[in-house]
């Protein structure tokens, strides 16, 4: 990405929010308070697209089935260990034999 481009975006954001987002000196470019709040709610943002990206993936792969473990109460510290794995495949059936 050039710095003209990235430039005439950051202007259009300022432009659209109708503030400064970046205040500029002849040798530093720091961001305003604004900036600072921009910034992190696309922060935000561009987590929450990567969770909806990972969700549907997850999803296209999604493991469905019945899964029968047969185990002696020793390994019973390790059985909170498939819940959570549970937790993550709603249509996987687990059932834990002692």
């Amino acid at each position: 990405m050039s710095k003209s481009y990235l430039s005439s975006q950051i202007k259009q954001l300022e432009t659209d929010f109708n503030t400064p987002l970046l205040v500029r000196t002849t040798r530093t470019v720091g961001l305003t308070r604004a900036g600072q709040q921009v910034v992190k709610y696309f922060k935000q943002v561009h987590h929450s697209m990567l969770e909806i990206e990972w969700s549907l993936a997850n999803e296209q792969q999604a493991i469905e089935g019945q899964i029968s473990i047969t185990a002696l109460q020793q390994f019973a510290t390790e059985l909170p260990k498939w819940r959570v794995y549970r937790g993550l495949h709603a249509a996987l059936l687990i059932l834990i034999i002692e």
